[in-house]
């Protein structure tokens, strides 16, 4: 094999008119970039073996790191401390150390360049069943916990991803979408979309639409601005009196486009999510009657699920549970202690003065039936 690649090479520099002296050469005498200029196939080649990936990956934050290189320092930069040391790094780029399977995730993640996943488990594989090598000793718990870090990291960046390419797509195609069209515009932009319409899907009903958006639209637009006043005088005239059909008229609308409003109200809401949260808070701060009862109605509707709720929060929070009592109590600490007060001295009376007192009416009665009796 070696050979053959030998004789490649020596073929592609005779191609230059530099054979002589190309069979001293071999493939090991140029670096990995030299080989690819001449075209030779060389993705991945250098990490051949799990040492091969650790060196290039501590070779790679070396030529970007400033000031102490060492691989405490490499370790500590890249978040590694809790699963290896110094001596289990030296044994693992020196081949005789591997890595739990669980640990080849975060490697991957970590790592500057590229390399397979299939490839990253067969290189520690190598090492495992050579027999030759240890496993690097690391908690399960803590390899679980990076693992779930690097996901949510990936995650994240993904959905910026995600967001800038939606935000180019729109700036390239929409540009700014909210700049208002004036009825010309609008008018323009629906007679060509008709226009467009492929033969197989035109209707007679798009037929007449177009029709009229032609010959009639600007027309009635015109009449409208005319006559403004005319008109939205009629349109409260007719709601007034066909107040039943209209609210029958828009449940029917809410039914049938319940997904398309839900929409609509969710983008309203993001964009004016401030002012509706101010203007929420001052309605409930000029209406507190109105919160309380319809807080109380919907925590008797939910009153097992709220309680449950409340339970599983004190368990899971302990000390926001006893400053929340601290708080409580020194905004109530008067009526708190008159309330304890009370209890106290119903208390007495019923395990000691209300016990005195009945003994000694008792005694009493007990004599005057007795004089009675004589």
């Amino acid at each position: 094999m070696e050979d053959n690649i030998d004789e490649e090479i020596a073929e592609l520099f005779a191609e230059y008119g530099e054979e002589d002296g190309i069979a001293d050469y071999r493939i090991e005498d140029f670096s990995f970039k030299e080989l690819g200029y001449v075209g030779y196939y060389t993705l991945n080649y250098e990490n051949e073996s799990l040492a091969d990936v650790f060196l290039n990956w501590y070779d790679a934050w070396a030529i970007k790191k400033e000031g102490e290189k060492n691989i405490n320092a490499f370790l500590t930069d890249e978040n590694l401390t809790k699963f290896l040391d110094e001596q289990a790094f030296m044994d693992i780029v020196s081949g005789q150390a591997f890595v739990p399977e669980d640990f080849l995730y975060i490697v991957r993640q970590k790592l500057p360049f590229m390399v397979k996943e299939q490839k990253l488990f067969r290189l520690n594989e190598t090492l495992e069943i050579s027999n030759k090598a240890y496993c690097v000793e690391m908690s399960p718990s803590d390899i679980g916990q990076m693992v779930e870090t690097l996901k949510q990291q990936a995650k994240e960046r993904n959905l910026l991803a995600k967001r800038k390419m939606d935000a180019r797509y729109r700036e390239k195609h929409y540009g700014d979408r909210r700049k208002k069209r004036t009825f010309e515009e609008k008018l323009a932009r629906k007679i060509k979309k008709l226009k467009e319409t492929p033969k197989r899907k035109i209707t007679p009903e798009i037929n007449k639409r177009l029709y009229y958006l032609e010959t009639q639209a600007e027309k009635k637009h015109l009449q409208y601005l005319a006559n403004r006043e005319v008109f939205a005088e009629r349109c409260r005239n007719w709601r007034k009196n066909n107040a039943e059909r209209l609210n029958k008229i828009v449940q029917e609308y809410r039914q049938t486009h319940k997904a398309e409003i839900a929409k609509i109200k969710k983008r309203y809401y993001m964009r004016h999510k401030t002012e509706l949260l101010a203007k929420a808070q001052e309605w409930r701060k000029e209406n507190p009657d109105r919160v309380k009862a319809t807080s109380h109605v919907n925590y008797m509707k939910n009153k097992e699920k709220r309680l449950e709720q409340n339970r599983e929060w004190v368990k899971n929070n302990p000390e926001k549970r006893k400053a929340q009592k601290a708080k409580s109590y020194a905004a109530h600490a008067e009526e708190i202690k008159a309330k304890q007060a009370e209890r106290r001295k119903k208390l007495r009376w019923k395990n000691k003065t209300g016990v005195k007192v009945m003994s000694l009416l008792q005694g009493i009665i007990k004599a005057k039936s007795e004089t009675t009796g004589r």
